[in-house]
């Protein structure tokens, strides 16, 4: 059909938390929240841990890791830096197959 393979993504929005947080930088600028833009709406942060669920490659189906810089998102994925089967190796997910541990 010629379309762009991604046209069915969300766009990528960029929100500053305005949670009670901790200044944990010495800088003033609040953590960045992803939230996807259409039906369902995923929110996650920079820092987050995560568990990779419902992807086609089945051997990462529940590996764990945690989400990197925003800045590193591409085709509205977001970056997730695993925890094992190849530490700190960064892969780009789409925020569905994504959910937070258990526990």
């Amino acid at each position: 059909d010629g379309g762009d393979e991604y046209s069915d993504m969300p766009p990528l929005d960029y929100f500053a938390h305005r949670g009670g947080g901790q200044d944990k930088g010495g800088d003033d600028m609040a953590p960045l929240e992803y939230v996807g833009a259409g039906e369902p709406r995923f929110s996650f942060f920079e820092g987050d841990r995560v568990v990779l669920q419902r992807l086609s490659n089945q051997a990462m189906n529940s590996l764990q890791g945690t989400i990197v810089s925003f800045s590193k998102a591409q085709d509205g994925r977001l970056p997730v830096q695993l925890d094992s089967e190849r530490p700190g190796k960064v892969v780009l997910v789409k925020p569905e197959n994504l959910d937070r541990p258990s526990g």
